[in-house]
């Protein structure tokens, strides 16, 4: 990866290199002097080469992270259905309990009744 990166590098540096006839033409044709022109092309050219274009996101190192993104969401929304399944679940573990704890205390309740006598 290091070596295409370096080679798109110098292939950029290569192609502003080429382009400073053309610019140096350009700023001619405004009305600058040739030996003007040429120090505002070569300026340029020395600012742009002196740019640390390392930290900068290549086409597919964004769509590498746009792929990522996405495997990320399908896992959270995985995860969330799980979850979800889960929760329902216990849910109704927890209602046939409250059922089944009512039932028992209904019927714990008649017996009471039954032995007091009422």
């Amino acid at each position: 990866m290091d070596k295409i990166n370096n080679l798109m590098r110098v292939n950029r540096m290569n192609a502003i290199m080429m382009d400073t006839l053309k610019y140096t033409k350009q700023f001619e044709d405004a009305g600058f002097q040739r030996n003007q022109a040429e120090v505002i092309v070569t300026t340029i050219e020395k600012i742009l080469h002196q740019q640390d274009t390392t930290g900068f996101a290549t086409k597919s190192d964004i769509n590498d992270l746009k792929q990522a993104n996405k495997d990320l969401n399908n896992k959270i929304d995985l995860l969330s259905s799980l979850t979800s399944q889960k929760l329902d679940s216990l849910a109704d573990k927890m209602l046939v309990r409250v059922l089944l704890a009512g039932g028992a205390i209904t019927t714990l309740y008649k017996i009471i009744e039954l032995w007091i006598g009422k």
